[in-house]
């Protein structure tokens, strides 16, 4: 690491976070702004950006440069002097339609109902947004739950000459890897990070199973090493991986148990 990137990864929160600001409000209406530029800008690799900002905001650099993007977008609605259109392009979107997607998914309506909704003072970021979440966690998280456990005991028990059922219960061990957003737009990741965590809390109940910690598992989350690699690293003998997919309204989730002791396959 150079002395510039321990620096910047040093920096109090408050200003890191501050500095990211100021560089992506610097270039909020370069559509083409990404996270490769904001790292670039602050003179850090992508994954030494993306572990500061999730540690300091649990939020990733993809999130960030939306959510400001959408927040300017909200100051230039309550102006009342451009159309939404003209809005979505001073923010940093190319195209209008998908700015009001990312504008109802962030505030609950869509930018050209603002003046109907709130026509005298700010509209809240917030609430919104839980409603949203929390709807389809509740909808989510029981059957993702239930289905994880279930498999999971299921194996244990299935056949004696596994090497699951084979090892003595202080062996078992496991890695829940980071949900994977695999939707076209990716934009609702806090939903696979909240996923992900209630899988591993829930695992977490089994006595005889020893659960990583997310923050040990997220190291991996990019990494292109083999699954044994991984496993090895973090001291267990089982990887949980997943991925959500949106279409619509409606959401699939995809969770798969791997051993990759001593050949990796999928259980």
């Amino acid at each position: 690491m150079s002395k510039v990137e321990s620096v910047r990864e040093n920096m109090p929160d408050d200003k890191f976070l501050n500095k990211v600001k100021a560089i992506i409000l610097d270039h909020l209406e370069d559509d083409s702004f990404g996270v490769a530029d904001l790292a670039h800008a602050m003179g850090l690799s992508r994954s030494q950006l993306f572990r500061k900002l999730k540690s300091i905001s649990n939020h990733s650099a993809n999130q960030i440069i939306r959510n400001i993007r959408l927040e300017e977008a909200l100051k230039l609605l309550q102006e009342d002097r451009y159309t939404v259109s003209e809005v979505a392009f001073k923010v940093g979107f190319s195209s209008p339609s998908y700015f009001n997607k990312c504008f109802h998914d962030h505030y609950g309506y869509a930018p050209g109902e603002y003046q109907k909704i709130v026509p005298e003072k700010e509209a809240s970021t917030e609430k919104p947004v839980k409603g949203k979440v929390n709807n389809v966690l509740k909808i989510a998280l029981p059957l993702v739950l239930i289905f994880i456990v279930v498999l999971f005991l299921f194996l244990i028990r299935k056949n004696s000459n596994t090497s699951i059922q084979a090892a003595s219960l202080s062996d078992r061990s496991i890695a829940v890897m980071p949900l994977l957003d695999l939707s076209e737009n990716a934009q609702r990741e806090h939903i696979a990070v909240g996923l992900t965590d209630a899988i591993i809390l829930e695992l977490s109940k089994i006595k005889s199973l020893r659960v990583i910690s997310r923050g040990s598992a997220m190291m991996f989350q990019d990494s292109v090493m083999p699954y044994s690699k991984i496993a090895e690293q973090l001291g267990v003998n089982l990887l949980l991986e997943g991925s959500i997919v949106y279409n619509g309204d409606s959401m699939r989730v995809t969770v798969q148990l791997i051993e990759p002791f001593p050949k990796e396959k999928h259980l």
